[in-house]
This record gives structure tokens, C-alpha cells and sequence, in this order.
């Protein structure tokens, strides 16, 4: 029932190929779809197109996803007064 999963969901029906980390969820679901939580390394950060927060958990180092991330979508304003290539709803 959480938002974050409609749009997991919308997002990968559009063709985007999502990675999943949430550090109290170890999996989500969707439709038929299921995400396995990945740690949250530099690599895969780096890799990623867009980092896209969706819940702003106090255990996640977002300096770092933004120094690392190519662009942020911060959803929940968890990268407030950050510098990186961060995009605000």
C-alpha cells in the first residue's frame, strides 16, 4: 500500500530497470514483480541513471548518494541543502 511501490511500478512498466535498497524492507512488491533490497555501494549508486528517494531513512548517507549519483530525484526532501545533481518534487 505505499506509494513508493505504485511508482517502482510505473516506473518499471515504462521499461526503467529499477534497484531496490531500503534498509528495513528486505523486499518489495509490486503487480507480479518483486525487488530484492541491494546494498547501497558507490558502484551501484555510480552505475545508476538516476537515484530516485522515495523515503528518507536516517541510516542513509545522502551526501555521499549525492556526491556519487549522475542525478538524484529527492521525492522527500532528504537531500536538503546538499550539493549534487538533485532534482526536487
Amino acid at each position: 500500500e505505499s506509494p513508493s511501490l505504485d511508482i517502482m511500478h510505473l516506473l518499471a512498466e515504462a521499461g526503467a530497470r529499477i534497484s531496490y535498497h531500503d534498509p528495513f524492507v528486505p523486499e518489495a512488491r509490486a503487480g507480479k514483480r518483486i525487488w530484492r533490497r541491494k546494498p547501497l555501494t558507490d558502484a551501484l549508486i555510480k552505475k545508476s541513471d538516476v537515484v530516485v528517494i522515495l523515503t528518507a531513512h536516517p541510516g542513509v548517507d545522502y551526501a555521499r548518494v549525492c556526491r556519487l549519483a549522475r542525478r538524484v530525484f529527492d521525492a522527500r526532501n532528504a537531500t536538503a541543502g546538499l550539493p549534487g545533481p538533485v532534482e526536487k518534487l
